[in-house]
């Protein structure tokens, strides 16, 4: 049986920062503690499958400026469900969604030192699209953007 200070460190492993389950699951087996703490756990209010996809969405699309498509890659890889990763997704407002991305490109095509040429153009999408972008996202944030000439 595990001691109390085993259950007290994945309690701190938890209090850190939001976790998804398949985190807590792992630090539980990698301290040999009963499984059956997971739900323990959960129902304590430690984690919170729900409350780590929104934590986890916001910040990445906040913070880290990633799109929609690579916050839900990240997402899937935590373990987190499609019908919870979609809910997720929807809930970020889209108008202030595409103002970022417009932000970002404004920053991006100002950061080039020449004028603004079909391949910078290219070059441009392709870093939002490696980012997590739409084409679609990526192409209406493009409208109204000028750089001397219509972008």
């Amino acid at each position: 049986m595990p001691s109390p200070e085993v259950r007290a460190q994945i309690i701190r492993f938890c209090a850190r920062r939001e976790r998804s389950q398949r985190e807590v699951l792992d630090k539980i087996r990698e301290l040999q503690a009963p499984t059956q703490w997971l739900e323990e756990l959960q129902q304590e209010g430690w984690w919170n499958q729900e409350r780590f996809a929104k934590a986890y969405a916001f910040d990445h699309w906040n913070l880290h400026h990633w799109g929609k498509e690579k916050i839900s890659h990240g997402l899937r890889a935590a373990g987190v469900d499609s019908r919870l990763r979609q809910q997720v997704l929807n809930n970020l407002p889209h108008e202030e969604y595409l103002q970022k991305l417009k932000r970002l490109m404004q920053r991006k095509q100002q950061s080039y030192a020449q004028d603004i040429t079909e391949e910078l153009r290219q070059k441009s999408r392709s870093h939002f699209a490696r980012k997590g972008y739409s084409w679609d996202d990526i192409l209406d944030a493009e409208k109204g953007l000028t750089y001397g000439e219509e972008f």
